[in-house]
């Protein structure tokens, strides 16, 4: 009689203390198991296009982004493709420089990018984003 009550107890600490010990899931929702990242409610503003850390020259209607420092490292992200959804709208864009103010999953947007989402006066947005 007592063999079961014990089996339930033991099972059950097990299942608890394997919960306890699975990784939480970040904001980003970064995964180790080849998963999209998306960076969920981030900070986005726009700036002004010309030559940029990956060595090319942009215009104001390129989508084009700048990421964080973090993120762009030593430029292996230049050239990427990414997506941004904001207020039901999607866009996609690619790495083209560095932003040295942003948050570490913050973005600056082109011009004609950050217009396509929002006006210019608006400054700041906060939207999701991914590598796609």
């Amino acid at each position: 009689m007592y063999a079961p009550v014990f089996l339930i107890a033991l099972l059950s600490a097990l299942f608890v203390s394997l919960v306890a010990s699975a990784p939480i899931s970040s904001s980003t929702n970064e995964t180790s198991s080849g998963l999209t990242k998306r960076f969920d409610n981030q900070r986005m503003t726009w700036y002004k296009d010309g030559q940029d850390a990956c060595g090319w020259s942009n215009t104001p209607d390129q989508y084009i982004v700048a990421i964080s420092e973090s993120l762009f490292g030593s430029g292996e992200n230049c050239g990427k493709a990414i997506t941004i959804q904001y207020g039901g709208a999607s866009a996609t864009a690619t790495v083209a420089d560095r932003c040295e103010i942003c948050p570490e999953y913050g973005l600056d947007l082109s011009e004609g990018l950050f217009s396509f989402f929002a006006p210019e006066h608006q400054g700041v947005i906060q939207a999701k984003w991914w590598f796609n």
